[in-house]
């Protein structure tokens, strides 16, 4: 998983928190933690920026906390995989809104999640793994694997209900006759992309 990565995350949202849990310390960044294992330890917000490389002169708009991991995130960040169902990413991503959307298809067929690309991007060509994972209350985020360590945690893209049965039905049909952004060599193993009128009704 790549630092640099991550920083231009930062830069985007412009607001970290620290999570200290069980001697693992995570940054939460937008919608998405983040294990920082192998990195120096954290010990103030000034250092936290340094790590994301966020220039001294450009600091003064940035919101940085750190805190101890309570119950609910104790159980975000667990690393049993006893709950989680195995998953898989979808062959076509979908631009919707001006982000770029990742299906993520449980193994046992239950409900499709959708997760924005940018939040993927610290993973680069890592052979990671994915899986759904339910809250304490009832909410799905995926869980993040190298081997069996988990690295990070996702929360699932908020849209409006049109475009979610819009991406639904895009994910149950294959690309169909939606307006290809990208065509990949067959080979290389990458999903394919496409673009979903802003509506959510046209293809």
């Amino acid at each position: 998983m790549k630092l640099s990565k991550i920083a231009r995350i930062t830069r985007k949202y412009k607001a970290l928190t620290l999570i200290e849990d069980g001697g693992r310390q995570w940054v939460l960044i937008g919608q998405a933690a983040y294990v920082l294992d192998g990195a120096p330890r954290i010990t103030s917000g000034e250092e936290l920026l340094t790590l994301m490389d966020v220039p001294a002169d450009a600091r003064d708009g940035y919101d940085v906390q750190i805190i101890e991991a309570g119950p609910g995130w104790s159980a975000l960040l667990d690393e049993a995989m006893d709950a989680d169902t195995a998953a898989r990413i979808g062959d076509v991503l979908i631009e919707w809104g001006g982000v770029l959307h990742v299906p993520l298809i449980p193994d046992d067929g239950g409900d499709v999640v959708w997760f924005s690309e940018l939040y993927a991007a610290p993973f680069g060509d890592e052979a990671v793994t994915y899986a759904r994972r339910v809250t304490p209350d009832g909410k799905p985020v995926i869980a993040v694997r190298r081997g069996l360590s988990l690295i990070a945690v996702l929360a699932p893209r908020e849209v409006t209900p049109d475009a979610w049965a819009a991406l639904e039905e895009v994910c149950g049909r294959g690309l169909g006759s939606l307006e290809l952004l990208e065509s990949p060599p067959e080979d290389d193993g990458r999903p394919r992309q496409a673009r979903l009128d802003e509506d959510g009704a046209e293809f």
